[in-house]
């Protein structure tokens, strides 16, 4: 069995619309039978700690695979370290035998992107043209980049017009008011 790391996946260099058509192609599958799978099954502890699991068979693929996510306990993470371990041990469906265990932080935030972009090219007007996201993380800006690669996207904030726009070069921005100012307007994506 291989063990192929985030470093090597991400090396893939596998475009936005790539992982979109991939996964429109999932979804007819599961749609017509030819992937069963099951829902996530999640156990969440007191102290912060979180597990869960699914999986799912393509036979006509000859594929089967286990996605599982693990959260250390809060209180046991030190400030700025990764809190979360995801991986997809993806495995032969004749044989029932593994084939390789995948580091899976780039697909667990990836793929959400590309589910994002499949949800705007399908659900948006045509005539759309601004995409909001709540909250600055990297999900945004991933989900953001996936929006623009759907649908030709710009994004602004919900701020007065009178506010200069940043220059064309920046994938995020905040604007500093004076703290309570009834004006202030949340940060922004790009």
């Amino acid at each position: 069995m291989r063990f192929i790391a985030r470093q090597e996946v991400v090396d893939l260099n596998i475009s936005n619309a790539a992982i979109a058509a991939a996964l429109k192609s999932a979804f007819h599958a599961s749609r017509s039978g030819d992937i069963v799978g099951r829902p996530k099954s999640s156990i969440i502890q007191p102290d912060g700690a979180f597990y869960i699991g699914t999986h799912a068979t393509w036979r006509k693929r000859n594929l089967g695979i286990f996605h599982c996510i693990m959260a250390a306990p809060p209180a046991h993470v030190l400030p700025g370290a990764v809190h979360y371990r995801t991986y997809q041990l993806l495995t032969d469906y004749t044989r029932g035998a593994p084939i390789a265990l995948i580091d899976g932080s780039w697909t667990s935030t990836m793929l959400p992107a590309g589910v994002t972009a499949i949800g705007a090219r399908a659900f948006a007007r045509p005539d759309s043209r601004i995409a909001t996201f709540v909250g600055a993380g990297l999900q945004s800006r991933v989900n953001l980049t996936a929006t623009r690669t759907a649908r030709s996207t710009r994004t602004s904030p919900s701020a007065p017009a009178a506010r200069p726009p940043p220059p064309a070069s920046a994938t995020a921005c905040r604007w500093s008011p004076a703290p309570r100012s009834a004006t202030a307007a949340p940060a922004c994506i790009w």
